[in-house]
């Protein structure tokens, strides 16, 4: 009889193993300068006690928190911790948070991905200045509104403030996609002159709302030709009336309407840069006129 003894031995091993929770996380468009904050599960899902010693994240704009390292976990414990996207510019980032510990899998690893969203509204050029503007006219300079963020703006309300100061256009609201602009007027009519400041300002749901433009300019002056002559030395006169030509010797061109019975006259219908000829003749009591008196020039100054 063959005898004889079988020995072995028979080990048993308890593996460590941590596990985590999602596998990645996509926080999508986030506005920059807010933050977005998801949570990360991590389990020991193996049989022995892991050891958590850090977690660290790649990524602009990507953090971690919420655990106090180290921190063991026993078989079947989690815990979580959370990660924050706090992006500080437009455009797609990218990292990974890294969880290392004592289990055999170290490091367990989550991808992490997110896009900074910038609304930003800019208004082209930043101030407007009109110059001199005579009583009774206008001037009008544009101004350019450009999306200059990564995602659609709103414009809501646009307007001017300031003596004379106004805004043509646009019709609101008005959305821009991000690279879109869009353009408008503001008009400088003066109603007294001196000068005048003002603001223009675009109120949007961009972050930057609202978007301002200064504005001035100076309102100038009417210019007027004031004449005035001696009296007639006819006996009867009832009044004068007055003519006005372009040319040197005429023709000219009545202004008043009715005979003018003193011995002045404001024309204020004059341009500014233009040159003026004036005579004036003598009415007698049954509305006879003299010849033209001597002509008199005025040269208007600019502006």
């Amino acid at each position: 009889m063959l005898t004889g003894n079988v020995s072995g031995s028979r080990s048993s091993s308890r593996v460590s193993q941590i596990s985590v929770s999602p596998l990645s996380i996509a926080f999508g468009r986030v506005k920059a300068g807010t933050a977005s904050a998801k949570t990360i599960t991590l389990n020991n899902s193996g049989a022995a006690d892991v050891t958590v010693s850090s977690a660290g994240v790649t990524g602009k704009g990507f953090s971690v928190q919420g655990l106090a390292m180290p921190l063991t976990l026993a078989a079947g414990q989690s815990a979580s911790l959370t990660v924050t996207f706090a992006p500080e510019a437009a455009g797609d980032v990218a990292g990974s948070v890294s969880v290392a510990s004592t289990a055999a899998n170290s490091p367990a690893a989550v991808a992490v991905s997110g896009t900074g969203e910038v609304e930003s509204l800019s208004a082209n050029p930043s101030g407007l200045s009109f110059g001199s503007v005579g009583l009774g006219g206008n001037s009008a300079l544009p101004v350019v509104l450009s999306n200059t963020g990564n995602t659609s703006i709103t414009i809501s309300q646009v307007a001017a403030t300031g003596a004379g100061f106004s805004v043509s256009g646009p019709a609101l609201p008005l959305t821009l996609a991000a690279g879109q602009n869009t353009s408008f007027s503001v008009t400088f009519a003066p109603t007294s002159t001196g000068s005048s400041t003002g603001n223009l300002s675009v109120v949007s749901d961009a972050s930057n709302s609202p978007a301002a433009v200064s504005l001035s300019a100076t309102g100038a002056g009417r210019h007027s030709v004031t004449l005035s002559w001696a009296p007639s030395a006819s006996s009867g006169i009832k009044g004068y009336n007055i003519y006005r030509g372009i040319i040197s010797g005429g023709p000219y061109s009545r202004l008043d309407s009715s005979p003018v019975t003193v011995t002045n006259y404001t024309d204020s219908t004059v341009e500014a840069g233009e040159t003026y000829y004036y005579v004036m003749t003598a009415l007698d009591a049954d509305g006879d006129e003299s010849a033209h008196s001597n002509q008199a020039s005025a040269v208007v100054p600019l502006p």
